[in-house]
């Protein structure tokens, strides 16, 4: 997108929460901001058939485009809009199991590359994309998937892990190996009561980008007056060692096959560093590989688990 000759946002007025002008603002701040080579920006407005121009959610506008009458429609409506070296950035709404199609179709038609803004809820269509991707990849390597909310990790000795479950059956799951990718306060991988902030699963002790241990003492502490100042609380999480386990309070494993990824690791605050999910997506690869390693490492190799979990 950097090298292109001109980046054209699509205008979709109808869209929930779509603001193709607020976004070139925003994509000129970053880029000056970041001290990049500025970039010509303009919205365009593609006159859509009616009814893809009036649909204001972007799950069934993107389901309506799984259709190839309503792909066709919407390359016709693109066509001359763009030229080569240009690149058309659209809401994510084109298709839902028919992307590459979509996109394959919309660049034939302009001329010009195509992509999608990442976007939040209500536009979480390309999370909906990728966890589909992710299913299927579960059931083609044949593993069993099982759903449920869990209570607490306990460890059942030095080998295997017990994921308490507060609903479902049975009510405690054996696990040879655990990645905890929880989040953070939003996901729930860390909870800020009134009296405290925690990790509810394992009760791991907690540490801010500066190292300061922030668990047990109410989250306002780790907060900090002024929109633009570096908050503390908000780059809070878990110390691991190298394959990412998470330490104890003594600095050792706290089990030699529990593992952490994603927001739940501390030290970094994504919204203010722009990690996006890069953080997550490496951490989540490097520890899967991590726990499967650890099922076929002998146990000594994997180093000795604290004492301190329950």
């Amino acid at each position: 997108m950097l090298k292109a000759a001109e980046l054209v946002v699509v205008d979709l007025p109808a869209l929930e929460g779509w603001d193709a002008r607020a976004l070139v603002r925003t994509l000129a701040h970053e880029l000056e901001s970041l001290g990049l080579r500025k970039l010509p920006l303009r919205v365009v407005r593609p006159v859509l058939p009616e009814r893809l121009s009036h649909e204001r959610s972007p799950a069934r506008l993107a389901a309506a485009l799984d259709a190839a009458g309503a792909r066709a429609e919407l390359a016709q409506a693109v066509a001359g809009i763009g030229a080569e070296g240009h690149v058309l950035l659209f809401p994510p709404v084109l298709g839902l199991a028919t992307n590459a199609s979509v996109i394959e179709a919309l660049e034939a038609a302009s001329g010009s590359r195509v992509g999608e803004a990442l976007a939040f809820p209500p536009h979480a269509v390309s999370g909906y994309r990728l966890q589909r991707a992710l299913d299927a990849a579960v059931r083609r390597a044949g593993a069993e998937r099982v759903d449920g909310r869990v209570d607490r990790v306990v460890a059942a000795d030095r080998d295997r892990l017990e994921l308490l479950r507060v609903d479902g059956k049975p009510p405690r799951l054996a696990a040879d190996a655990v990645v905890l990718a929880t989040g953070r306060f939003v996901g729930g991988g860390l909870e800020a009561g009134p009296d405290a902030v925690r990790e509810p699963l394992v009760s791991l002790p907690l540490y801010d980008g500066d190292g300061r241990r922030i668990d047990g003492i109410p989250a306002h502490r780790s907060a900090r007056k002024g929109y633009g100042n570096e908050q503390p609380l908000f780059s809070a999480g878990v110390r691991t060692d190298r394959r990412l386990r998470p330490l104890d309070a003594q600095g050792r494993p706290q089990h030699a096959r529990l593992f952490a990824a994603g927001d739940l690791l501390g030290g970094f605050d994504p919204g203010r560093e722009r990690t996006g999910l890069g953080v997550a997506l490496l951490s989540g690869i490097h520890a899967g590989r991590a726990a499967a390693e650890s099922l076929r490492a002998p146990q000594q190799s994997l180093g000795a688990a604290a004492g301190g979990m329950p």
